[in-house]
């Protein structure tokens, strides 16, 4: 017989409160699925072998998910993001940021 291989639950993690500055480093270690759940669908999405890539635009700015297999989970998860603007102030560049988050999620 073959033996069974525990199964770890999906992590719990609250929805990002609309109500503070996104952060995109706090989607490292997230899946597919809590990806959507935390931004929506993305406006497109590249292979980048060994990496799928899904970009979010909104307003002068565009952030990019860098999707890496996991090879315990065999999961794809969250390993870096890249945030590109044209924005020189921090100001400017947390709301677009802010406003990118909303508007992917249909808020």
């Amino acid at each position: 017989s073959t033996p069974q291989v525990p199964t770890t639950p999906p992590r719990e993690r609250p929805p990002f409160p609309s109500s503070t500055d996104f952060n995109p480093a706090t989607l490292v270690g997230l899946d597919k699925d809590e990806t959507l759940a935390a931004l929506g669908q993305p406006s497109a999405v590249r292979e980048q072998p060994p990496a799928t890539v899904w970009t979010y635009r909104g307003g002068e700015c565009a952030l990019d998910v860098f999707f890496y297999m996991d090879l315990a989970t065999r999961a794809f998860r969250v390993l870096t993001t890249e945030v590109t603007t044209e924005l020189k102030s921090v100001d400017a560049r947390r709301t677009c940021l802010n406003h990118l988050r909303s508007a992917s999620r249909g808020q």
